[in-house]
């Protein structure tokens, strides 16, 4: 919302604005999960909300939060506990499976076993995971890279940590990659 003059003349002040939307259907589903296993819910959260108050509870700085998820990596910039910046790369830690499988014609299960066990290290067959997986790691960092850079062009500030979370973190060598 820009400066400028309201519909009855008053100055308008510029405003940020967070829509969240969710599927019904994803809710009802929650809602009838906990009737079943006999859980009384006060309300259901958004798993950004959720990943923030946990990883950096009351944090009075910017951290970037990285969810690297099985078919996507989400990117949350939070200043002062507040999320300003949201981000979806469409590609998760399923895609480096089947990437794994493509380039060395093994079935997508035992790619995904070599995954979890070498890591990004040579495998029991001597397969080099990690000239196969750098590709696509470089891709999700390049692009973790240009939300920051889009949050501190926009706001100013400088993003002072990122916490990484999410089941695509398991990956032995992905750090040091």
């Amino acid at each position: 919302v820009g400066v400028g003059a309201g519909p009855t003349g008053e100055k308008t002040i510029p405003s940020n604005i967070l829509i969240v939307a969710v599927y019904s259907e994803a809710i009802n589903n929650l809602k009838d999960l906990s009737e079943r296993a006999t859980l009384q819910s006060k309300f259901f959260e958004l798993e950004a909300f959720s990943t923030i108050r946990s990883a950096i509870p009351g944090e009075r700085r910017t951290v970037a939060i990285v969810d690297f998820g099985a078919s996507s990596t989400k990117v949350y910039i939070a200043s002062n506990g507040v999320i300003k910046l949201s981000h979806s790369i469409p590609f998760g830690s399923q895609d480096t499976t089947l990437s794994i499988s493509r380039a060395t014609g093994i079935s997508v299960p035992d790619a995904e076993r070599r995954k979890r066990s070498a890591g990004l290290g040579a495998d029991d067959l001597g397969i080099d995971l990690k000239s196969i997986v750098e590709v696509n790691a470089s891709f999700v960092a390049n692009e973790i890279l240009k939300v920051i850079r889009e949050f501190q062009s926009k706001y100013g500030g400088l993003v002072e940590e990122v916490v990484c979370t999410g089941g695509g973190i398991a990956l032995p060598g992905l750090f040091e990659l």
